[in-house]
């Protein structure tokens, strides 16, 4: 979110907060957007969109430049860090689950490995 939104950056967001402003969404065919929208639902808040995006990078470069706030994932906030921008946790966030795809004839390297027996199996 741009450095100017109305929290103190000690402060988690809320959701009511977060969904009255100028929300940079994505687009409901994909994930996040899809994600996003069900929890927008499941809040009972209606999100005010202002811009559509279909990648987080666009989604972050939108609000760096003061278009409105954007909700990603906790890997593109931490990898894209400026002085434009706040990061805050949201009270109640959404979560997007991870899943491992493998190749089912080659064998995994030992990182690799790890990594997939870390996840648990659905």
């Amino acid at each position: 979110m741009s450095s100017s939104f109305r929290p103190s950056v000690q402060q988690r967001a809320h959701a009511g907060d977060v969904l009255k402003e100028r929300l940079i969404s994505f687009s409901r065919d994909t994930p996040q957007g899809r994600i996003i929208a069900d929890w927008c639902t499941s809040s009972k808040v209606e999100a005010a969109s202002s811009v559509e995006v279909r990648s987080g990078q666009m989604a972050r470069a939108l609000a760096a430049c003061g278009a409105g706030v954007a909700i990603v994932d906790d890997l593109t906030a931490r990898a894209y860090r400026s002085d434009e921008l706040d990061f805050r946790p949201i009270v109640g966030n959404p979560s997007l689950g991870i899943f491992a795809l493998t190749h089912g004839a080659s064998h995994l390297r030992c990182l690799a490995s790890g990594w997939s027996n870390w996840l648990p199996l659905r």
